[in-house]
């Protein structure tokens, strides 16, 4: 009992700033979530759960609740020297009020971390700072971001500021619509490249790429040969792309040796007026 009670009251605290960052990494954004362990864990969802847990002590304050945050420190810390029967019987006793406390800060928390993201990816906040870039660089690549990210970089702190507070806008919007790949695939020692719109990827649990999705494939054929005058090797180039059936084809990333992005814009022309 000395060790499950102190234990539940720190998962409780803590379980706000988990699931702010849960929803705050998922999806494909980021595996930054997944790829730590629970200490880590706990620790970087320390600061977001106390802050959450400290906004909503002092709103039950309106409602007359008054929570002494001496004493749940005692019981983490030094339980032994406390009665865990009477705070255990205090709880017991306020239960559903407890239980409705932690079911509005979680869910809180949730609607807080999608929002938070929302905005983070809006104004391209993970662009201009590190500090909120997300551990997926292939979501750059793929979003044609990468290119702006190491002249943002070296941009001074108080025009990253700027940005982030709307004052003035120091990112290039992002000019990329279409996004042509060329992936280079070894199929029975024969280079095969694949050509494709890009149109979307997986993420497998570890971070890594795991596969591409090309919209409108077409394929281009290299062939081996050997110039018996040279006795190199060379390649014959035969640059027809030929079409493959079918509206997309998903490529594993084990397969692909290298792969070629080419960024598109649509420009529309003006009307004659």
């Amino acid at each position: 009992m000395n060790i499950a009670f102190p234990s539940l009251l720190i998962l409780l605290i803590l379980l706000p700033g988990l699931l702010f960052r849960r929803i705050y990494y998922s999806t494909k954004f980021s595996t930054k979530y997944s790829g730590t362990n629970i200490w880590e864990e706990g620790l970087y969802a320390l600061i977001p759960g106390v802050i959450l847990q400290i906004l909503f002590l002092n709103i039950i304050k309106l409602f007359g609740y008054n929570v002494n945050l001496i004493d749940i420190l005692n019981l983490i810390i030094l339980p032994q020297n406390l009665s865990l029967q009477s705070a255990i019987s205090n709880f017991n006793h306020h239960f559903n009020n407890i239980c409705l406390y932690n079911l509005s800060i979680n869910t809180f928390s949730l609607l807080i971390g999608y929002l938070f993201k929302r905005i983070v990816i809006k104004r391209h906040i993970d662009v201009i700072t590190d500090f909120f870039r997300f551990q997926n660089e292939w979501y750059y690549i793929f979003e044609g971001f990468y290119l702006q990210i190491n002249t943002i970089d070296k941009l001074d702190i108080w025009d990253k500021l700027k940005h982030i507070l709307c004052i003035q806008n120091v990112l290039i919007e992002n000019n990329v619509d279409i996004i042509v790949v060329d992936a280079l695939v070894i199929i029975d020692d024969i280079p095969i490249i694949y050509s494709g719109y890009m149109d979307d990827y997986m993420m497998d649990k570890n971070g890594g790429l795991e596969r591409i999705i090309l919209k409108y494939p077409k394929r281009r054929i290299f062939k081996n040969s050997i110039d018996k005058q040279l006795k190199k090797p060379q390649m014959n180039d035969d640059e027809t792309l030929y079409d493959i059936p079918g509206d997309f084809m998903i490529i594993p990333y084990s397969k692909i040796e290298n792969m070629n992005f080419i960024y598109l814009k649509i420009l529309e022309e003006e009307k004659d007026k």
